[in-house]
């Protein structure tokens, strides 16, 4: 359920940070999590800090980035703190990452995470050029024929925010070169049930490649797929 205060929305961020790690989809401080969230007419989100495991963020942890700053890791941390909660956190360094997800893509959560299979496929040079093909009709939950693997660049730069957007083109999901998988979603629950299927889907294309080249859906197939997947929802 969307939150309709900041107190609950800073929860609701800090509680799927940890529930990433649960999941397996994230160990240590690795990943990071994101919500769309305004103050008054300013358009702007809330993201986990900078370097903090999971287990250790509280509510007042989470940062306020508004959406229209030139780089929101420049000096504001000052204006990202809750109102009366001390400004004490830096944000992700993936912050510019998500900056550009609400930028654009239509998007109300976005989920980082350092998935253990699909970090590894991330690194396979045929993964980076094809992504994931459709040798599975769940393929379709992601929005397309393929999860795309956005090309690699150093972390928590512009040139990554830019790399991902490019893969995210149409899609919920994408792998992220050497580095990960990305997700967005309508909600946050809804945001990391996708990064938990694009993990599923990663996993079962390396126990394909195993033993064989996969059978990849025609066309016509994925079509039909994708037609169902537009009705299918909570």
């Amino acid at each position: 359920m969307l939150p309709t205060i900041e107190s609950e929305a800073r929860r609701q961020v800090a509680e799927a940070a940890r529930e990433l790690g649960r999941l397996g989809l994230n160990h240590g401080a690795t990943g990071n999590v994101s919500m769309r969230w305004h103050r008054g007419a300013r358009d702007g989100f809330l993201v986990t800090p900078s370097a903090m495991p999971p287990a250790r963020i509280g509510d007042d942890d989470i940062v306020w980035l508004p959406l229209d700053e030139a780089d929101p890791l420049d000096g504001l941390i000052e204006a990202s703190a809750a109102p009366a909660v001390a400004a004490s956190r830096k944000p992700s360094s993936e912050a510019l990452l998500h900056r550009a997800m609400y930028q654009h893509c239509c998007a109300a959560a976005v989920v980082h995470a350092h998935a253990p299979f699909a970090t590894t496929l991330s690194c396979l040079p045929a993964v980076r050029e094809e992504g994931i093909p459709a040798f599975h009709y769940m393929i379709g939950m992601a929005g397309g024929d393929s999860i795309r693997c956005a090309r690699y660049q150093t972390f928590g730069t512009q040139a990554l925010a830019d790399a991902v957007v490019d893969a995210m083109r149409d899609r919920k999901a994408c792998l992220m070169a050497s580095h990960g998988l990305l997700a967005i979603g309508a909600d946050l629950a809804s945001a990391i049930d996708m990064a938990v299927e694009a993990e599923y889907l990663s996993r079962v294309y390396f126990q394909t490649l195993q033993v064989g080249a996969p059978v990849l859906l025609d066309k016509d197939e994925v079509s039909k797929v994708l037609e169902g997947f537009s009705t299918y929802r909570r």
